[in-house]
């Protein structure tokens, strides 16, 4: 006679039916068991070591943040940069296609905008779309407002026109821009892998010094604190700007 026991157990947040099938005539089902239960083990055991390393990861390039102010919250790093408050996150992803990266600061203008690669929008044009003037950026960006008049009378102003374009990726399937809700996000597609990921102003004067990312290499985990530092620099001028709108 077979004894038959059902049980279920939680598994990257799907349920995994597991069969004790325990029997002096069937020692074969137990050992199968047996080397169920311990590959579940070795997969929660992985996991947990993948979460922890992805955390401290995360948690090193909050050290950018002001006096190292970084910290863990709701999924991000949150923290100070130049006494804004600011935030560094992934989102995206999975079966949606690759994580951005995205870097956040607060930004209390009354401009609200979205500027998004024409590569990423695959069914019409969104509601609120116009144009910026600039037959550069036109080409490869899509840009939305719920006041157009009034993001192209800042945008028209030649240092302002050149905070924004810092911002813009030269690789412009990748990156966006947005403010809304007094939070201006920068995001680039894939993350900040090397440094083509940097807006050209920064590349051009650190030619060579930025390393594609090894999580085991400390001086890589430094050039890439590097990148986020420049890149919340850039965020932050342009944030400054935005604030003194016409």
């Amino acid at each position: 006679m077979v004894a038959v026991t059902c049980f279920r157990v939680p598994c990257g947040g799907s349920p995994l039916l597991l069969y004790w099938v325990a029997s002096s005539s069937n020692k074969a089902g137990l050992l199968f068991v047996v080397a169920m239960v311990l590959l579940l083990v070795l997969l929660v055991f992985f996991g947990i070591r993948q979460s922890r390393a992805e955390r401290k990861r995360w948690l090193l390039r909050g050290q950018v943040f002001d006096e190292g102010s970084g910290a863990m919250r709701h999924g991000r790093v949150a923290g100070h940069f130049h006494r804004r408050e600011a935030a560094i996150f992934s989102s995206g992803g999975g079966k949606h296609g690759p994580a951005y990266f995205n870097a956040q600061l607060a930004c209390s203008s009354p401009l609200r905008f979205e500027i998004y690669p024409h590569a990423t929008i695959t069914i019409g044009k969104p509601k609120n779309a116009f144009e910026s003037g600039d037959a550069a950026l036109d080409r490869e960006f899509g840009f939305t407002s719920d006041d157009p008049g009034r993001f192209l009378a800042w945008f028209q102003q030649p240092e302002n026109n050149k905070q924004l374009v810092a911002m813009l990726h030269r690789d412009s399937d990748r990156c966006r821009l947005e403010l809304t809700k007094g939070q201006l996000v920068w995001g680039i597609r894939g993350g900040i892998a090397n440094e083509a990921d940097l807006p050209p102003a920064q590349t051009d004067t650190a030619q060579g010094r930025f390393v594609p990312v090894r999580a085991d290499s400390s001086a890589a985990e430094e050039s890439e604190r590097s990148q986020i530092r420049e890149i919340l620099e850039k965020l932050n001028q342009l944030a400054s700007a935005l604030e003194n709108p016409l």
